[in-house]
């Protein structure tokens, strides 16, 4: 009995050992086994063309200047005192030669006066740089409006600027606006008058005022520069007659400018002459 059973386990055993080399060998198989390899080979139909591009490329001349920027506030001046200005002097494009700066005073037409002392430091620079200009008056200096050039040249270029100078003798001066062509009797106008400060002049001003065939008030009689003050102005009849004047003047104090207004009466006539 003992022996059939260990038979029988024996022989299991060689069924088992024989089943599983038969797997492996299956196995092995299909793992070594090659798969057929395609060989796709493409032809072109057409071979492209090769372009030939040709760019010829001009060289523009390039922009080379400088300039003088003008200041940006008017230069306004009392007799005897000075005032100095900063200039910036640009580069345009690739502009990098040195220039020399001068200037040309002018004064104002039909003037007995001395014209306005400059001084320009550095008077060479190369752009871009900033440049100061000193501007002198003295006691003989003409009142009114002058001219000042400053002028720069180097590198085959120049450039001028024209500067606008106010030379006045007083410390304020006063500036009217909304007077019309045609005053109408027995109308009141409204006339805006600036008191506007020289050189930072900042004392208080006493207006006054003096007037001849008009009626005449001022909203603010006085006050620190700048300021406006409205001027109101009647024309009556029983005051201005036919072909006589009239006149309003305001005055300040401490003394400085003046304004004047002169009235002319012309009767008009309706239909022809």
């Amino acid at each position: 009995m003992v022996k059939k059973i260990i038979s029988a386990i024996i022989v299991a055993i060689l069924i088992s050992v024989l089943l599983l080399g038969l797997l492996s060998e299956e196995r092995e198989g299909k793992v070594t086994e090659a798969a057929p390899s395609i060989t796709t080979q493409i032809t072109p139909t057409e071979t492209p063309a090769t372009a030939t591009q040709t760019t010829t490329v001009i060289k523009k001349e390039e922009i080379s200047f400088f300039l003088i920027k003008p200041p940006d506030k008017p230069i306004t001046l009392l007799r005897g005192r000075e005032a100095v200005i900063n200039l910036e002097i640009e580069r345009i494009g690739e502009f990098s030669e040195e220039i020399s700066l001068d200037y040309v005073a002018i004064k104002p037409a039909q003037s007995n006066g001395d014209e306005l002392l400059v001084d320009i430091n550095p008077k060479n620079a190369i752009p871009p740089s900033r440049v100061d200009v000193k501007i002198r008056s003295n006691q003989d200096t003409a009142v009114g409006l002058h001219e000042l050039l400053i002028y720069g040249f180097g590198g085959g270029r120049a450039y001028t600027l024209s500067i606008p100078v106010v030379v006045l003798d007083r410390s304020y001066f006063f500036r009217v606006y909304g007077v019309p062509e045609l005053f109408e009797e027995s109308k009141t106008y409204q006339l805006n008058v600036e008191v506007i400060p020289v050189e930072g002049f900042t004392d208080n001003v006493e207006l006054r005022l003096v007037t001849e065939g008009v009626s005449a008030s001022l909203s603010e009689k006085s006050g620190k520069p700048p300021f406006t003050t409205k001027l109101n102005i009647t024309i009556d009849k029983l005051t201005l007659w036919r072909n006589t004047y009239g006149y309003v003047i305001i005055q300040g104090e401490p003394r400085g400018g003046r304004l004047v207004i002169l009235l002319g009466n012309e009767e008009v006539r309706e239909g022809g002459i």
